[in-house]
């Protein structure tokens, strides 16, 4: 999600493929239904609200195979608290481009929140 925000006018108009290393999310965003993981079913929801607001199209979100790069295992720590260090949680202010406010919240401190995907697009 965070290339959708933070790149958001290359990617307008265009059709777009994500990778991740999480299988549950690949599945999920193909069958459109999840069961069991609440958090990744709003991260699809938000995913689905960014596709129309920016407007592009995300045609698949596929499993990673090899060693992810750096911004996406940035990412993927960032998801959980377990995993998120404070180094890493500066990255969300003292980067070059700006997350919008409520995804800087939801990254710090995740949450289940069904209106993540509205607040980030407003």
């Amino acid at each position: 999600m965070l290339p959708l925000l933070l790149a958001p006018n290359q990617l307008r108009h265009r059709h777009v493929g994500l990778q991740t290393n999480n299988n549950m999310m690949a599945w999920g965003w193909r069958k459109r239904h999840l069961k069991q993981n609440t958090l990744a079913l709003i991260l699809l929801r938000a995913l689905h609200i960014l596709e129309a607001a920016l407007p592009c199209r995300l045609h698949d979100i596929s499993v990673a195979q090899d060693e992810p790069p750096p911004p996406a295992e940035l990412a993927a720590r960032l998801t959980r608290s377990t995993t998120s260090s404070t180094e890493d949680k500066a990255l969300l202010t003292h980067g070059q481009h700006r997350l919008p406010a409520a995804m800087k919240t939801w990254l710090t401190s995740p949450v289940i929140d069904w209106n993540l995907g509205l607040y980030i697009t407003s």
